[in-house]
């Protein structure tokens, strides 16, 4: 399963109460979903500034996938599974 998102997608996060945040996660196979990091962290950073943690089921996307930027000097953190 890969990342896929856009910046409209970062503007309408899936918010507390949503079932799609209820349900166990997709897990995710191989690094498929480093090769749409790039492109997520601009649509992120785009969205919520130089610092964010996010994770994929916040943005429409059920996989076991959480992204962080502490740092806006840093480059951004992929946890997988």
């Amino acid at each position: 399963q890969t990342m896929r998102t856009s910046r409209r997608a970062c503007s309408s996060f899936v918010l507390a109460g949503h079932p799609l945040l209820r349900r166990v996660a997709t897990p995710v196979r191989g690094v498929a979903a480093r090769a749409d990091l790039p492109r997520l962290d601009a649509a992120l950073r785009s969205a919520l500034g130089e610092h964010y943690g996010v994770a994929a089921p916040q943005l429409g996307t059920s996989a076991r996938v959480f992204l962080l930027r502490a740092h806006a000097d840093d480059e951004p953190w992929i946890a997988i599974n």
